[in-house]
């Protein structure tokens, strides 16, 4: 247990974000190609790993498969800003951290986040709050787009500090 009292099950299952909405965000978002950015969430075959090199943004990654849990760890390497889809339990824990950490960043997060108190009550730590509210629902898979396996919900993009505007309605 760490000291954010969020307990991580190395079993859970994941959801990957498809590369198509990875696109999206970064044509919303306009990100300086000479940030290093660190999807704290990911492996080396993550969407977001693969799209970000593929855009040509310098990136670090890791994992809590590599023994790099995100609520312990924080990469060597310098990095400006963070860009990931966050595991969908402890999501004011892991907003909590990111606050911690202080670097400009953005998540992925299911529309309900706003019924937790205590996500909402996080989010008034955020010191420069951005929204990207998307008019579909994204679509998550497991390990391969091509899969059956497949889910989908509303969901927005939460930024610190890294857009242009406040909120961006798509």
């Amino acid at each position: 247990m760490n000291k954010y009292n969020f307990n991580f099950n190395k079993n859970d299952v994941e959801w990957y974000t498809k590369k198509t909405d990875i696109l999206k965000f970064l044509e919303l978002a306009k990100i300086d190609k000479t940030k290093t950015i660190w999807c704290p969430f990911d492996n080396k075959n993550s969407n977001f790993v693969k799209v970000l090199k593929e855009q040509g943004y310098n990136i670090i990654y890791s994992h809590i498969s590599l023994d790099q849990d995100f609520y312990k760890y924080e990469p060597k390497q310098k990095y400006d800003l963070i860009i990931s889809n966050p595991p969908f339990k402890g999501k004011s824990q892991t907003l909590k951290r990111l606050i911690q950490l202080n670097k400009p960043f953005a998540m992925i997060y299911g529309i309900q986040c706003f019924n937790s108190g205590g996500f909402v009550k996080e989010l008034k730590n955020v010191k420069n709050l951005q929204l990207i509210f998307l008019n579909k629902r994204m679509q998550f898979f497991k390990e391969s787009e091509n899969e059956k396996g497949s889910c989908s919900f509303h969901s927005l993009w939460i930024c610190n500090d890294l857009l242009d505007r406040k909120l961006i309605i798509e």
